[in-house]
């Protein structure tokens, strides 16, 4: 179905058609799937760069050195040929951008932004963005609005990014859409609108972006901007975790947790458990935390190991998660899945201390008052 699909945002004269090159149709439908699936987008993405299509060697480039864990274990692969290729294609890519082929000028912008076949240079980015986006190529709106959101080759201005922003979401280009949402519900470069935040985040959830599935589900669940309805939310996450975003997985689970009682307890205590291991595995920290602590408590019908939470645990206070430092100091201060530690106890309730935890620090105070 995917070849069918018709995508709004590429504009009929966006690339000219004695410009278009080999693999150009299966790249679009890489663009159009990137913040949707990744495993669909690198079938594409695969296509496209084996056609000889330069963005396809570009986008695969990124989808292995950065989403390689969401993809399917026969697309995985080392990601450096791809940056060779780029970097060997770089002269004719520059030739045909400056001939005005549009989708090759976001091409470079991207590989200027992320240092893909040549070194980083966030002013030439930019300017490579704003070729592309003169012939209204969303992905290029929405690159330059990101430029003007994060300071990339400019002075940060969330008022400027908004207009990009904007102008991307009116196409129809999803990722646009949630961040032109994400800025009114937070009143970013445009006085604060929470319902209005809303309108955007539906539209981005109802092309299938997990991501605005997701903080759409977190509205509901709130009661930010939208009627409160844990219900509706579970369904948001639930539509969100199936395509593997792994924050949604976690929020699935957690409220799973909060609407556990009565007959159906057992059952939301298993779908919670399931939920929190998928995400852990994607290396999720508060998941891992979720997770470790189902361990300690023997949820959902486990039998309590202390040692197994202690090692998940671990890994999200790695990350930098306070409340699972905070519980690993606990672990090695009170001999929880392991011996006693209390250099390691003071060490990790350091740690949370440092991140402003709320009962670290007086924990570690009185254990080293203690001797």
């Amino acid at each position: 179905h995917t070849h069918t699909h018709t995508i709004s945002w590429i504009p009929t004269m966006a690339t000219t058609t004695h410009l278009r090159i080999p693999g150009e149709r299966n790249f679009e439908l890489a663009l159009h799937h990137w913040y949707r699936n990744k495993a669909i987008s690198v079938v594409h993405c695969r296509r496209a760069a084996e056609a000889g299509h330069p963005g396809g060697w570009v986008f695969m480039f990124l989808l292995l050195q950065e989403h390689e864990l969401q993809l399917p274990l026969k697309e995985r692969g080392p990601a450096q040929p791809w940056a060779e290729r780029v970097r060997a294609g770089l002269p004719h890519m520059v030739q045909l951008a400056t001939d005005g082929h549009v989708v090759l000028q976001y091409v470079l912008g991207v590989c200027c932004r992320f240092g893909v076949g040549c070194t980083y240079d966030g002013p030439q980015a930019l300017a490579w963005y704003q070729r592309a986006a003169a012939a209204n190529f969303a992905p290029a709106l929405f690159a330059t609005g990101v430029c003007f959101d994060m300071g990339v080759g400019t002075a940060r201005n969330m008022a400027e990014a908004v207009h990009w922003y904007r102008r991307a979401a009116v196409l129809g280009f999803a990722p646009a859409q949630l961040q032109l949402g994400l800025c009114f519900f937070l009143g970013q470069g445009v006085e604060q609108n929470t319902r209005l935040g809303v309108v955007w985040y539906v539209q981005a959830a109802k092309q299938g972006v997990p991501e605005a599935q997701h903080v759409l589900g977190k509205c509901h669940e709130q009661g930010a901007g939208v009627a409160y309805s844990l219900q509706r939310a579970q369904n948001l996450f639930l539509q969100a975790a199936r395509q593997g975003d792994a924050s949604a997985q976690d929020s699935l689970g957690l409220s799973y947790v909060r609407d556990s009682d009565g007959d159906s307890r057992a059952e939301k205590s298993r779908f919670a458990l399931y939920w929190f291991r998928r995400a852990a595995v994607q290396g999720l920290a508060s998941a891992q935390f979720h997770l470790g602590q189902c361990y300690l408590r023997g949820f959902a019908m486990l039998s309590p190991d202390p040692a197994l939470a202690l090692s998940w645990v671990l890994r999200a206070a790695a990350q930098g998660h306070a409340a699972a430092q905070h519980s690993v100091g606990k672990f090695y201060l009170e001999g929880c899945g392991g011996p006693r530690n209390r250099r390691l106890a003071v060490y990790w309730l350091n740690k949370a201390r440092r991140q402003r935890h709320p009962t670290s620090a007086m924990e570690l105070e009185l254990l080293l008052a203690s001797g």
